[in-house]
């Protein structure tokens, strides 16, 4: 690793923490179903659909950004992701309908959470891992999200019975945007690499044939004669006749 790569173990704690965050703050959110019952009276059933399409949206979300990271890189994809997680579960205590539950739990947030998904995260940490430490740096990456659950769901329990779930669902998506500095930091650099990369590298089968067959060859060297075959007359003219 040259002199700029930084050590792989803090990018894969950071990458564990931005996936602590991302996932802890959406595996609390199902600690305000009753209190968001009793508010709004839209019901469990209207409340379990919101949260059923999250946990749809969660999964479809990380193939969609895992393809516009390749396109625009992961830094927009993972800091729109925290911002979106973040707004979505302050923004919950607003919500009276069962449509805008099914928006903000269901779709924004579930989204946003999709773009901190340990795949993405593992990613973008690979350019500053040595491939021999990659395996490891995996999983301490997926076992941020484990600590994640293990540390906020708690807390945000401690915060409903302080505060008041209102108060406790803004500071849970406050808590969010602490993943923001830990991504820039992580993809610091990221965009001119990938730039590089994709400069130097032909982006299809097509091209990698067109640029092997343009580059000169050191040593070519083209025939100077043509081949030329003969061909044999018949075995019979070449026979002396038998004497009897």
């Amino acid at each position: 690793m040259t002199a700029v790569q930084r050590n792989y173990i803090g990018v894969a704690l950071a990458a564990g923490a931005v996936f602590a965050l991302g996932l802890g703050v959406r595996q609390a959110q199902p600690l305000f179903i009753s209190a968001i019952n009793s508010s709004t009276g839209v019901g469990y059933a209207t409340i379990s659909l919101a949260f059923g399409i999250a946990q749809l949206m969660w999964g479809v979300a990380q193939p969609v950004a895992g393809g516009i990271a390749d396109r625009y890189g992961p830094r927009p994809v993972m800091v729109g992701g925290a911002l979106l997680v973040s707004a979505a579960t302050a923004l919950t205590p607003l919500a009276h309908t069962g449509l805008a539950l099914a928006l903000l739990i269901g779709v924004l947030g579930a989204t946003g959470a999709g773009a901190l998904g340990p795949s993405l995260l593992m990613s973008a940490a690979n350019r500053w891992i040595p491939e021999a430490k990659r395996a490891f740096a995996s999983g301490v990456i997926n076992a941020g999200g484990s600590f994640g659950q293990f540390t906020l769901v708690p807390l945000a329990q401690l915060a409903i019975g302080l505060a008041g779930w209102q108060p406790a669902l803004v500071l849970l998506g406050a808590s969010g945007l602490l993943a923001v500095p830990l991504v820039l930091w992580l993809t610091r650099g990221g965009a001119a690499q990938s730039a590089l990369g994709m400069r130097h590298t032909p982006s299809s089968a097509s091209q990698q044939i067109a640029s092997a067959a343009t580059k000169p060859q050191r040593g070519d060297m083209r025939p100077t004669a043509r081949l030329t075959t003969t061909v044999p007359t018949d075995a019979s003219e070449n026979i002396s006749p038998m004497v009897a």
